[in-house]
């Protein structure tokens, strides 16, 4: 029976759990936007026809939503690519010493 490997196993969890993190921020944001679209298109009269200058407003709100987070959004997209650059690198090393006693 072969040996399983654990670290490999360990890294393949921790790695999911960073995507996982990173894919509920995402989530999240695109909520908040889903919000702030549909708060601008219940105030929309339907029943003429919609103008470029009807949407200032929504584009102003996106605007200022995505100047709000952009900090936040390049600190955890950079936490994320940190986190599994680290665990593939720690995989790498692990695999190299499996390498070097074969």
């Amino acid at each position: 029976m072969a040996k399983r490997n654990t670290n490999r196993i360990i890294n393949y969890t921790l790695n999911k759990r960073i995507e996982q993190k990173y894919g509920n921020d995402l989530f999240n944001v695109s909520s908040e936007v889903d919000n702030i679209v549909r708060s601008f298109t219940q105030k929309l009269d339907t029943s003429k026809q919609i103008q470029i200058e009807d949407v200032s407003d929504l584009i102003d709100a996106l605007k200022n939503y995505s100047e709000r987070i952009s900090g936040w959004a390049e600190e955890t997209a950079g936490r994320m690519v940190y986190s599994l650059g680290s665990q593939d690198l720690q995989q790498w090393k692990v695999t190299q010493k499996i390498c070097l006693i074969c």
